[in-house]
Parts: C-alpha cells; sequence; structure tokens
C-alpha cells in the first residue's frame, strides 16, 4: 500500500477505531496506543476475500482490545492478589485461616470477572483506577446517568454473587 493511500485510511478510520476501543473500556491513552498498532497493521492489507478496508481494521481493533484486556486482567489479577496478601497480616493465624482468606479473595475475584463486561469496566474504572463518575462518562462515552446504573447493577450483581460466601 502506498504512503498516500494509508495516510487516507488514517485519517477517514482513526477517530471510529479511537471511539470503538474506547467503548470497549480501554482507557484513552492505551486506545491511541491500540489503534496505532492497528493503523501500522493497515500498511499490509491486502484485500483478503474481498474484505472492505474498514471490515479489516474493525477486526484487527477487536482483536487488539481482546489481547489488551486479557494482558491487563493477568497483571491485575496478580497484583490485585499480591497486594491483598501484602495489605493483610497474618500474624497469629494458622495456616488453614490463611489458605480460607486466599479462597474468598479468590471467589472475589472471580465473581468480578464474570461481571457482563460493560458493568465490569465501570466498576474497574471507578474502583480500581479510582475514576470519577465524570472521567468514565468521557472515558467510554457514555451519559452520566449510564455510568451510575451500570455501577449500581454491578455493585448489585457482586452482592449477589457473594451473599452465600461472606
Amino acid at each position: 500500500m502506498d504512503q498516500g493511500t494509508w495516510s487516507d485510511i488514517c485519517v477517514r478510520y482513526q477517530g471510529e477505531l479511537l471511539s470503538r476501543a474506547r467503548r470497549e473500556g480501554v482507557p484513552s491513552h492505551d486506545a491511541e496506543d491500540i489503534v496505532q498498532e492497528v493503523l501500522q497493521a493497515a500498511r499490509n492489507y491486502k484485500r483478503k476475500g474481498g474484505a472492505e478496508v474498514r471490515t479489516y481494521l474493525i477486526a484487527v481493533l477487536q482483536n487488539q482490545v481482546r489481547k489488551w484486556i486479557r494482558k491487563m486482567s493477568a497483571s491485575r489479577n496478580t497484583v490485585a492478589v499480591d497486594a491483598m496478601a501484602e495489605s493483610l497480616p497474618d500474624g497469629g493465624r494458622s495456616p488453614a485461616d490463611i489458605a480460607a482468606g486466599a479462597e474468598i479473595k479468590e471467589l472475589i475475584l472471580n465473581s468480578f470477572m464474570e461481571l457482563p463486561d460493560f458493568c465490569r469496566n465501570v466498576c474497574e474504572l471507578r474502583h480500581v483506577y479510582g475514576y470519577s463518575y465524570d472521567e468514565i462518562s468521557k472515558e467510554l462515552d457514555v451519559p452520566l446517568e449510564t455510568v451510575k446504573s451500570r455501577l449500581h447493577r454491578a455493585r448489585k450483581l457482586l452482592q449477589e454473587k457473594l451473599q452465600d460466601i461472606l
């Protein structure tokens, strides 16, 4: 693909790709990096099976967002579990008590990961990254009331899942 065609593609699709990534819950700075990777992939685009450029770019974007989510989930889970373990004193607790605590942490984390994406994204931005409601609204490009309702729903779903455990 020549430089002019690639530049035209960048101008035409960059905004749409950035919006799509942000709607998936990717923070702006990461979304911009992902979109740049997608646009770089467009340089290698050859019309495969009649796929249009836009369709190709969206498919590449979806794959990149999935990779980002897996990467963030893996690192967040490791950091979150390590941070929780370090923050809880184990002085005087038996190994059985420590194991039970680890089991509860794992159940909470699994319940969080089972939330629907739209609830988990809002909950994560609020409670993991400390975003305000307004920041979440801007980040996900949704109305403020939508943020509040999704956060309420996420908390309610977690409460229901964990009521028998805790």
